[in-house]
């Protein structure tokens, strides 16, 4: 009887240690979301995942409104990655200026590090990586 609560305790953590693993793939490595400004700002989601699945969600002031899902190459996502890499996006740091009202906030995020900005507080680097970004939608 022993033997069998040692092989279900052994079993059952096993089994939901890859559920965990496979809850954390489910999430997108890239995520772009624009936000509302007082004016005519384009708002939408973007979200990239691991496997190349591009997920693109218009709100309001953009071309294509709704939902809409397209893969991109191994090739494009690994170019992508690597501008994130190379601008050391996951260790930048957030400005700590007041937001301004009217205009729109931005949250890029790169494999679970997030930043917001406004226009005036965004880094060259990101710019950058949101012009590369938006020429999928």
């Amino acid at each position: 009887m022993q033997k069998v609560v040692i092989l279900i305790t052994i079993a059952s953590f096993f089994f939901g240690s890859c559920n965990t693993a496979k809850i954390k793939s489910q999430e997108p490595l890239i995520q772009l979301s624009k936000g509302q400004c007082m004016g005519k700002c384009p708002v939408y989601d973007l979200s990239i995942y691991a496997n190349g699945k591009l997920v693109y969600k218009g709100f309001e002031n953009v071309k294509n409104k709704g939902v809409v899902e397209f893969s991109i190459s191994q090739k494009d996502l690994d170019k992508i990655s690597k501008l994130f890499i190379e601008s050391s996006f996951k260790t930048l740091e957030s400005p700590a200026t007041k937001k301004r009202r009217d205009l729109p906030t931005t949250t890029l995020t790169y494999d679970g590090v997030s930043h917001s900005y406004q226009t005036h507080t965004m880094p060259k680097k990101v710019e950058e990586i949101i012009k590369v970004l938006e020429k999928y939608i």
